[in-house]
């Protein structure tokens, strides 16, 4: 009786057939997209997803997909068209998901992540600081949404020391200090003036990673970028007494990270 009633009204309504079609091949296109990803054919895994997406725009899983399919063929750092086409792609199907959804914090995290690792493989200076801040801003959204997300906080810390560590280097080559030099920054000038354009950040940068550490205390990048962080605040202390127990809190963050990468193989066995 339902099924009648069901194909009287389709009858007596095309407008809603039209609806309905659609929808129900966007379904099949779907099913198409999820089983090509799982199989790892994620070239025909995207087509079909932006298919479901055509028949279906209201579905923000059509888009998400997508553009999770298109991740995984980009390369960062590659500047082919098909590479550069990949991450355009997948930029926007992530900017549908949220024109449907806003503040989704799976499609926030997507978006952050691709534009990070663009960034990282950039080797234009000017153009990897534009592409960082605006990674930046992305996972500072994350983390307001979800802030129990490690993933938002991590990213944080590392932009903050992609960010820093660059200028800090420059700094040490013009006094004429070798990577392993003790510090801190011979020149107190120097010191002071680098240290109030990029102190603010560096202290940011290792709160966030205090805050995906108390997530998860044996998040292995979180302490790598833990201890480099630390060790370039190092440089920017007043007196070397403070310079040396800011690199003895450093070691002490990498034998975390040596002893937590330990434990991972038995914790996280290889199948």
């Amino acid at each position: 009786m339902r099924l009648w009633l069901m194909l009287s009204m389709l009858a007596a309504s095309p407008l809603l057939a039209q609806q309905i079609q659609p929808r129900n091949d966007a379904a099949i296109w779907m099913n198409r997209g999820i089983d090509a990803y799982r199989h790892g054919q994620f070239d025909q895994a995207a087509s079909a997803f932006e298919k479901a997406g055509d028949l279906d725009p209201t579905n923000p899983n059509a888009h998400l997909y997508a553009g999770t399919s298109f991740v995984m063929l980009y390369v960062p750092g590659s500047d082919f068209p098909d590479n550069v086409m990949y991450f355009e792609r997948a930029k926007t199907q992530f900017e549908r998901t949220l024109e449907i959804i806003p503040n989704y914090p799976p499609a926030i995290a997507s978006l952050a992540k691709l534009i990070f690792q663009q960034a990282q493989g950039n080797k234009d200076p000017d153009d990897k600081q534009r592409q960082l801040d605006e990674a930046r801003e992305w996972y500072l959204k994350l983390t307001h949404f979800d802030a129990r997300n490690k993933e938002g906080w991590y990213p944080l810390g590392a932009i903050a020391w992609m960010k820093c560590h660059p200028e800090l280097a420059a700094a040490r080559a013009q006094l004429g200090m070798k990577a392993d030099d003790p510090g801190p920054l011979t020149d107190a000038t120097a010191r002071k003036k680098l240290k109030a354009k990029i102190g603010p950040s560096i202290d940011e940068g290792i709160t966030d990673l205090e805050t995906a550490l108390r997530i998860d205390p044996r998040y292995d990048e979180a302490l790598d970028y833990m201890a480099r962080l630390v060790r370039d605040r190092a440089d920017l202390r007043d007196t070397a007494a403070e310079y040396r127990q800011d690199i003895a809190e450093a070691d002490q963050w990498d034998q975390r990270l040596v002893e937590t990468r330990k434990l991972k193989p038995a914790q996280f066995p290889v199948r």
